[in-house]
């Protein structure tokens, strides 16, 4: 099944509460497949998430400057 297509509405809270973050570290972990080891890949989110790579942002601001340098750090070390 599409793990993307099982996500709840990213504003609501109330199931987000009851879902807990691991389900949404276990969504992004499923995506990856496994492939995580051998691929260059980093996770933006504004969700405080127990994943590798992972460059939290702030959901009311979004994607800055610096996290976009940081993101690219992260990918950089994978080569």
């Amino acid at each position: 099944s599409d793990p993307v297509s099982a996500e709840p509405d990213h504003f609501d809270v109330e199931k987000w509460k009851e879902l807990g973050l691991l389900w949404r570290a276990k969504q992004i972990e499923e995506f990856l497949g496994g492939r995580y080891r051998e691929a260059a890949f980093v996770v933006l989110d504004d969700l405080p998430l127990d994943v590798p790579n992972l460059v939290q942002t702030d959901g009311s601001v979004g994607l800055t400057d610096q996290d976009a340098e940081l993101a690219i750090k992260i990918l950089l070390k994978r080569h």
